[in-house]
């Protein structure tokens, strides 16, 4: 791996799904020591979707680079020693619903109260009060309560889904870069934090500069633009289809140079930039029409040449395949102890130079359970409770 840049800073999981996961992951790329606490029945995230031998691909990308320790929470004895690895930890992580953590003990009160230095983070659907603050929150109800299935409607008008985990994955980077300010900040001045973010805010806060252009201004005096849900810069070719973007002037003047449509060179409409981006269906539709007699790849040298923002539409399977995808080298190829080999990408951010990938593999639950018990000073389990693990 490239330089550890949080070795030495420990972190507890207690999370499962994505969002959570996710963010403590990003940590691990950097080099902490993430410790992810699995009840007995493991992170329900391991078998959904495509897996093998028990490890979903999802659940891969959000843990790798962490140990993984078993632990039943509803067991005083095990919550005993999950309080004793808090207790020498940098930092707690958590997307349980509001009030569990209270319920076992582990409330954000009580361990800062504790452990003044400790930074506490929670990830939450709509936040940890209010009315629907108990409510269960996945991703397509996030998508749904801030506009964003309004935003992808059909022609019919009928909401959609992005077809990806998009609020997950919206929010935890930044839970990740909430708790980097929060380690340097303890690194200056001792104290740890309390962190909350739900995920309805998160993506609330990403929609923001461009869905909700025209519902943040108040008053009088406004000047409404398009909706941006009025744009579709995917065009078809010969052979498929590409996106691009002639919105500056300069490009606006070299694609009208390419397609020969003197009809779009009269429009008033698209005479400057703003004219354009204020007719954005008109102007999306025009583009829309003028690409059909080439294939995508002779489309593509023409538009590069010529300075004009574009890109072929790839099939998921068509992805890793790409000149530049592989240039940059963000995938790796993995050789998994259980479940095989995989590809996934690898961190995404290069420091000095170096990539972070995969430096310590996705745990089985509780792989590493004795090892952190006797890293911890901790007896075994089974000698808490009287029973074997």
């Amino acid at each position: 791996m490239s330089e550890a840049y949080l070795k030495g800073v420990r972190v507890i999981e207690m999370a499962s799904w994505h969002t959570a996961p996710m963010a403590a992951a990003m940590l691990g790329d950097l080099g902490a020591d993430v410790i992810k606490i699995e009840a007995p029945q493991g992170d329900e995230y391991r078998v959904g979707g495509t897996s093998r031998a028990g490890f979903s691909i999802g659940f891969m990308m959000a843990n790798r680079n962490k140990r993984s320790i078993m632990l039943d929470l509803k067991d005083p004895a095990q919550q005993a020693i999950a309080y004793q690895l808090i207790a020498k930890s940098d930092v707690l992580v958590h997307n349980l619903r509001p009030g569990t953590m209270e319920r076992l003990g582990f409330g954000a009160d009580r361990l800062r109260g504790e452990f003044p230095a400790l930074i506490y983070a929670s990830i939450s659907g709509y936040g940890p009060s209010g009315p629907r603050s108990a409510d269960r929150a996945f991703d397509p109800m996030i998508q749904g309560m801030t506009g964003m299935a309004h935003l992808q409607k059909n022609a019919e008008g009928r909401p959609q889904l992005i077809k990806t985990l998009v609020a997950d994955k919206v929010v935890s980077p930044m839970l990740a870069q909430a708790l980097c300010a929060a380690l340097y900040r303890r690194a200056i001045t001792g104290k740890g934090a309390t962190i909350e973010l739900a995920m309805l805010d998160g993506l609330i806060w990403w929609m923001w500069p461009d869905a909700m252009a025209n519902h943040s201004f108040r008053g009088e005096g406004v000047s409404l633009g398009a909706d941006i849900s009025e744009a579709d810069f995917v065009a078809p070719t010969l052979d498929g289809h590409i996106v691009l973007a002639p919105h500056m002037q300069s490009a606006w003047q070299a694609f009208l140079a390419l397609v020969e449509r003197p009809d779009l060179a009269a429009d008033p409409r698209f005479a400057t930039m703003r004219g354009r981006i204020g007719n954005l269906r008109a102007f999306s539709g025009a583009i829309q029409g003028s690409m059909t007699d080439k294939t995508t790849a002779e489309w593509c040298r023409l538009l590069a040449a010529a300075d004009i923002p574009c890109a072929p539409v790839y099939s998921i399977g068509e992805v890793a395949d790409d000149p530049q995808v592989a240039w940059n080298g963000i995938l790796e190829d993995v050789d998994h102890p259980v479940a095989g080999s995989y590809r996934g990408p690898m961190a995404p951010v290069v420091y000095d130079g170096t990539r972070t990938g995969t430096w310590r593999h996705v745990p089985s639950i509780g792989e590493h359970t004795d090892e952190i018990l006797r890293e911890f000073g901790i007896v075994s389990v089974g000698d808490q409770n009287g029973s074997h693990r």
